[in-house]
């Protein structure tokens, strides 16, 4: 697959030549290549000519490289406004970091060739650009626009193994990661739309990507991680090209939407083809299984499809709840009614984003926070939160159906909504109840586990096989 890819850009490029108007040194001695763009102005650009992928030719061995603000030839002197194609590729491997000034507002990146971009396949480990320059910015060695929505250009010779993309990027650049071999942990920021062609082409060494709720579409060749071996892709996804995605491993693709996206240039024959052949699992929304099982292109993965998250299981004392993380959610409420048509309300469970209980109401109107949950987070369950919620509601009345609403919040907008029922088993006579670990209870004799329960609408404090109101005192 991956020579597929290089195959694409070879065929491409192969004729593509570069070439310089003349030659000037900047402050430091370094002998530069420029192009003329007009009577007065030029761009720096790439030294020799160079035919593609043969990026061997040296011409420079600085490692810290100054682009001039003016140069002069023939007489005539020229301000420096742009970086052309191809400038930081690998004909200047000593390069590690570039100085970008405040007079460049142009740099060469698409116009079709994608491989001819300023900043493909590079060496550089920092890209600096001046606080004044008007047009770009740099913010932990890679390149932005100014107002931080374009992601521009990842410095592939970084030291780090880490990426975070700052939140209010909207989109990034094709090609900006092109070759990223030595990145290993990306994470997007939930303001991105979309990945766009080749973004990450060639970033073999990823091997968990996780794509938010806020990206809409995938283009071709989005994703091409070689060794991808578990993908998230977030609830908003609608569509993807038939080629987004490339890796050469047996890969888990979670999908969190709940509708089949709609596959752009869809072809039977090549749609993610060696990636179901080698066993490769996709997994949805419980409640979307057979849609995916019916769609074209998805209904290939057969048996391979899978949900998301466990089901909903009860049990004799109660019953554990799970749902997919979404990553555009502040916050989740699951209801629970003893009737079908949801006006007997049983409780209600509040949580934060990250899953964990806020708040609990029981056949109350008025909220009444009665606290904690009886969960210990475990190193487990930690993990486990980068794919699903769970919890443990017990004492839930026997053998009685239960009727469940969940609703993901953002803000105070729902924007999903599960529903279902479940019976608990024979076995338990206790009522309704959520375990507490740390009830506020006056002191009684004995020092046993307390629990909170609701009797007639009340609610009591038991422990010992006895029941005590809230101020202590004993109920029959």
């Amino acid at each position: 697959m991956k020579t597929y890819i290089r195959i694409i850009l070879i065929t491409c490029f192969c004729t593509k030549l570069f070439a310089y108007d003349f030659k000037a040194v900047n402050e430091r001695g370094d002998s530069l290549a420029f192009n003329i763009l007009s009577d007065s102005t030029v761009e720096f650009t790439c030294d020799e000519k160079v035919t593609y992928p043969d990026y061997n030719y040296r011409y420079l061995t600085c490692d810290t490289l100054f682009i001039p603000k003016e140069v002069s030839h023939g007489g005539k002197t020229y301000s420096v406004i742009g970086i052309g194609a191809n400038a930081f590729n690998n004909s200047n491997p000593s390069i590690k970091v570039v100085n970008i000034h405040e007079g460049i507002t142009s740099i060469y990146y698409l116009d079709g060739r994608v491989a001819s971009g300023a900043f493909v396949y590079n060496n550089l480990q920092e890209i600096i650009v001046s606080p004044s320059n008007p047009t770009y910015k740099s913010e932990n060695g890679y390149l932005l626009t100014k107002d931080g929505t374009l992601f521009l250009a990842y410095p592939l010779g970084s030291t780090s193994d880490t990426l975070l993309i700052p939140e209010g990027v909207a989109q990034i650049q094709a090609g900006a990661m092109l070759g990223a071999v030595h990145l290993k942990y990306l994470e997007l920021p939930l303001t991105l739309k979309s990945l766009s062609t080749l973004v990450l082409a060639e970033a073999d060494s990823l091997n968990k990507l996780v794509v938010k709720d806020s990206v809409e579409t995938l283009e071709r060749y989005s994703l091409g991680c070689l060794g991808l071996s578990e993908l998230t892709i977030g609830s908003r996804v609608s569509s993807v090209n038939n080629d987004f995605l490339q890796t050469d491993s047996v890969v888990n693709i979670y999908f969190r939407t709940n509708f089949p996206p709609t596959i752009q240039n869809y072809n039977a024959s090549t749609f993610l083809s060696e990636i179901i052949a080698r066993g490769s699992r996709l997994l949805v929304p419980r409640q979307s299984i057979n849609a995916y099982r019916q769609a074209d292109g998805w209904k290939n993965f057969g048996e391979n499809i899978l949900p998301i998250e466990p089901p909903v299981v009860s049990t004799e004392e109660g019953v554990t709840i799970s749902w997919v993380q979404s990553f555009s959610a502040t916050g989740y409420v699951w209801y629970l009614y003893k009737d079908e048509a949801h006006t007997q309300l049983a409780m209600s469970l509040a949580f934060d984003k990250d899953g964990r209980l806020q708040e609990i109401v029981l056949n109350s109107p008025a909220p009444q926070r009665v606290g904690a949950a009886n969960t210990e987070e475990t190193e487990e369950d930690a993990t486990r939160y980068a794919e699903y919620f769970s919890f443990t509601i017990k004492n839930l009345s026997a053998n009685t159906n239960y009727y469940y609403l969940r609703q993901t919040l953002c803000q105070e907008e729902v924007i999903e909504t599960e529903q279902g029922t479940f019976n608990t088993t024979p076995g338990s006579d206790t009522p309704t109840a959520i375990q507490d670990p740390t009830p506020s209870l006056p002191a009684i004799e004995g020092e046993d586990k307390v629990t909170k329960i609701l009797q007639d609408g009340t609610i009591l404090l038991l422990r010992n096989g006895k029941r005590y109101g809230i101020c202590g005192e004993e109920h029959q």
